[in-house]
């Protein structure tokens, strides 16, 4: 049987829609106290905002910038314009999200709370979405995007090899951006092309047997110098 304690614990994790109900156990007195410190942690947790979701756990990453971040008008207007489209459709919040993104190239930290509110979601929840899908960014990225496959056809190929060559002649890592704004390095999971690894894409065009030699020549076309993005 459950102490008064654990059951407020409980139905108040309900109120705020997380669900962590944990059984008490008849088993032994030392078992018990146990479970009531779980269940203390998880309460302690949900009062700070760092557990979210309905019927799961879900930490939230920390978020680096503030979530009152001012919204230029026009940044705003975008946003106001996703949610009107997408807030009564089943599931609104990832196409919200991809909205966003889709005209703004990147899910701003203003952009939380305005969704949060439009959803009558706890803005720890939107936070949850976006950290958990590396689909989305928090930062806008490059003019032109480089995506370097890590999936297993191309790790057989020594897409390794490539990913190194591709960060030193950058001079980035992964989910960075040049120092001049024009490339973003992203690591993707299948580009579909497993016939001919390894493969990438830059700025949407993709480009199959991959070797360091040829992304030197690519960049060159691009007017990439080594060590540098400086046109």
């Amino acid at each position: 049987m459950a102490t008064p304690g654990a059951s407020a614990a409980v139905a108040h994790g309900c109120r705020r829609g997380v669900i962590y109900m944990v059984p008490w156990s008849r088993s032994g007195t030392y078992f018990g106290i146990f479970l009531l410190y779980i269940n203390a942690l998880v309460w302690a947790l949900a009062r700070v905002g760092l557990l979210s979701g309905r019927g799961r756990c879900l930490l939230s990453p920390v978020n680096t910038q503030p979530e009152n971040a001012s919204l230029a008008a026009p940044e705003r207007e975008q946003i106001t314009t996703a949610i009107a489209l997408y807030r009564h459709s089943p599931g609104p919040l990832l196409q919200i999200l991809h909205a966003v993104q889709e005209r703004l190239r990147y899910v701003p930290s203003g952009a939380i709370a305005l969704i949060a509110e439009a959803l009558n979601l706890s803005r720890a929840e939107v936070h949850g979405v976006v950290g958990f899908y590396p689909h989305f960014r928090r930062t806008p990225p490059g003019r032109q995007r480089v995506q370097v496959c890590q999936a297993e056809s191309c790790r057989a190929m020594q897409c390794e090899a490539l990913t190194e060559h591709v960060k030193q002649r950058l001079g980035i890592d992964f989910h960075q951006t040049t120092a001049d704004g024009r490339y973003t390095l992203e690591p993707v999971y299948c580009l579909g092309n497993c016939s001919c690894s390894p493969a990438l894409m830059i700025d949407g065009e993709l480009h199959g047997r991959v070797t360091p030699e040829r992304f030197d020549v690519l960049m060159a076309g691009a007017g990439c110098q080594a060590g540098s993005s400086a046109p």
